[in-house]
């Protein structure tokens, strides 16, 4: 009885049988470790049964790309190391196939390869139910089936090829590595990167460590794994990361690679640590971040800290600002830190895409996103954003120090401009602009507003103008009298009655033509400093008033042919003793021809005929006019010359 005892506790090997050993390596090994003494294809059974250690590793000889030992291809006669606990056949070895069915006392297992090395293929683990440790990292496995190995603690996968990975059996998994090194297998194996797209953790409530970097992971729940303390998701595609429930966590790696370019990489716009109250050490480098608090109470033990390459991160939350910009250096230039990012006004809302995308290509921007850093925008001096395509130009009022705007040739039809109150120089020629309001820009002095829709246009608050053009619009009037420093006025194109210069003395450029203009005053005093005037195309212009008649007809050529200068065109009858200037206009009544006569008179008239109901039926600048083909009837002649204009009935026969 008792000999039937012992041979079910130990298995019975008969005296002298041998275990095949096909490949000569292995055998060298053994023999190296004093389990078998020649080179014979086999080992003694009895020598190897009741090994429980097996350290078969090939380690690489470091500084160079050759190893100890030469390669083990073929692991045949492992099955009868039937007591093995651990084996580690690592390294720079070359097994494509390890069925460990056999041993299930094994405990420990390190087949991993190296990143030169990859050649396990396929690994039969299934009856190993004891198994609490596995490293297969480094390998070209697509399948691992661990649905047996229910005691397992420990699992490292990384660097293989794997797809899919089930674990919801392993509920006492605490260490997981599944990461990929996708850089070094594309380089060397020659293998198409495969990633995990789906980690499923929810059975895993006791891990404490998992690594999961360089997949393709588009969610990673965690919301089960209350026992986590280190993260690594470095590389994948996630675009949330939800840690509230991970208040153990000590080490976070959520960023993406600094030296290589992934094809994955992380998007994260949002991550809220708050609640992870025993971080010290924070990765979230290279993602879309746009918010991050840090006010978890314990930032003075944060040791390693880098959310650099963030471009829209412009503001972190912490426990104390003063304390985390003196010791929490790794972040971009950019970034600020402040205890309640919230209360700060940090960004400048820009709605008009073409105009966020000039700011970028200025340089005062990264992204399209409908903002911009206010810190980004409140210094510059000088925006020219000309022919961009831009139809709001909200986000203006922030450029709080602009002198210059250059915003001519967009789409724009309304502009606020009452923030800029250092502006000095604006040109917003070439839009869609109705109105324009600069009442709040007092040191102004150059305004270029023309090609618009203007019908009104406040200049008063303006005292330091010096420059206008406001041609091609639509204005019926224009008041400089607050503008005395006006040295230049280009008003061309608009529908203006009424033109008075006399307040503006320092006026050297006047351009007033394509007008309706029927009065100009010019009696400014400093006539002989206009060196360009120009008031063609106003016919209704008959008079100008000017400092001097004479010096005006010699040198301001630019006028109609009806159109003639006075030192006074609107003179009072009162005390004036005038030049007699008699009218005659005969015969009168006619049937044909009037002739008109004026005595004392040799410059240019203009005559128009009117019906008796107001209609014009004639204008011309001679003084002979036919009545030839009119109706009879009564007629009226207006004759304007000089500095007057008079009215005659004239009678048809």
């Amino acid at each position: 009885m008792k000999k039937l005892i012992l041979g079910l506790m130990f298995p019975i090997i008969a005296f002298g049988q041998y275990t095949s050993i096909p490949d000569s390596m292995f055998e060298q090994r053994l023999i190296d470790l004093g389990y078998d003494t020649i080179h014979d294809g086999q080992v003694l059974t009895a020598d190897i049964v009741n090994i429980d250690t097996l350290i078969l590793e090939n380690p690489h000889i470091q500084g160079t790309f050759s190893f100890t030992y030469g390669p083990i291809s073929d692991l045949t006669g492992i099955e009868d190391f039937s007591n093995l606990t651990y084996l580690d056949c690592s390294g720079g070895n070359q097994i494509d196939t390890l069925d460990l069915s056999q041993n299930p006392t094994l405990t420990s297992l390190n087949c991993s390869g190296w990143w030169m090395v990859r050649h396990l293929l396929s690994l039969n683990i299934s009856q190993n139910t004891a198994l609490s440790h596995l490293n297969c990292n480094s390998n070209l496995l697509s399948v691992l089936d661990l649905s047996q190995n229910t005691n397992l603690t420990f699992l490292n996968c990384r660097d293989n090829e794997l797809q899919i990975l089930d674990l919801s059996q392993n509920i006492g998994l605490v260490n997981l590595d599944c990461g990929r090194d996708e850089s070094l297998q594309t380089l060397y194996s020659g293998n198409p990167v495969t990633h995990l797209t789906n980690l499923d953790l929810s059975q895993n409530i006791n891990l404490t460590s998992l690594n999961c970097s360089g997949n393709a992971l588009s969610s990673l729940d965690l919301s089960q794994n209350i026992n986590l303390t280190s993260l690594n998701c470095a590389d994948n595609q996630l675009q949330i990361l939800d840690l509230s429930q991970n208040i153990d966590l000590v080490n976070l790696d959520c960023g993406n690679d600094i030296w290589e370019s992934f094809d994955n990489t992380n998007q994260l716009t949002n991550l809220d640590l708050s609640q992870n109250i025993n971080l010290t050490s924070i990765n979230c480098y290279g993602n879309s971040l746009s918010n991050l608090d840090l006010r978890n109470g314990n930032n003075t033990n944060i040791g390693y800290f880098n959310v650099g390459n963030n471009n829209s991160l412009y503001c972190i939350s912490v426990d104390d600002s003063s304390w985390a910009t003196a010791n929490l250096t790794g972040s971009s230039t950019q970034t600020i830190f402040s205890n309640n990012c919230n209360n700060l006004d940090l960004f400048t809302i820009i709605p008009d895409s073409n105009f966020e995308q000039k700011l970028i290509n200025l340089g005062y921007d990264d992204f399209i996103n409908g903002q911009v850093l206010k810190s980004n925008i409140n210094n510059i001096t000088n925006l020219d954003v000309t022919s961009s395509g831009i139809s709001d130009l909200t986000g203006i009022e922030d450029f709080i120090s602009l002198i210059t705007l250059d915003c001519g040739n967009n789409n724009l039809s309304s502009l606020d401009l009452s923030q800029n109150v250092l502006l000095t120089t604006l040109n917003v020629m070439g839009n869609n602009l109705s109105s324009l309001d600069v009442s709040q820009n007092p040191n102004l002095t150059s305004l270029y507003c023309w090609n618009n829709q203007l019908n009104i246009l406040d200049l008063s608050q303006n005292p330091n103008l010096t420059s206008l053009n406001c041609s091609g619009n639509i204005l019926s009037s224009l008041d400089i009298s607050q503008n005395p420093n006006l040295t230049s006025l280009n008003c061309f194109g608009n529908s203006l009655l009424n033109l008075d210069l006399n307040l503006n003395s320092n006026l050297s450029y006047v351009l007033c033509s394509n007008n309706l203009l029927a009065n100009l005053d010019i009696r400014n005093g400093n006539n002989t400093n206009i060196g360009y005037f120009d008031s063609r195309s106003n016919d209704s212009l008959f008079c100008i008033s000017v400092d001097d008649s004479t010096l005006s007809v010699n040198n301001w050529t630019n006028i109609d042919s009806h159109t003639n200068f006075s030192n006074d065109c609107n003179p009072s009858t009162i005390g004036i003793i005038e030049i007699e200037k008699n009218l005659s206009v005969y015969p009168n009544p006619t049937n044909e021809n009037i002739i008109i006569s004026i005595n004392n008179f040799n410059g240019k008239i203009r005559t128009e005929v009117f019906d008796v109901i107001g209609n014009r039926l004639q204008n011309s600048n001679e003084t002979t006019i036919s009545l030839l083909g009119y109706a009879r009837g009564i007629y009226l002649l207006k004759v304007s010359y000089g500095d007057r204009a008079e009215e005659v009935k004239v009678i048809k026969e």
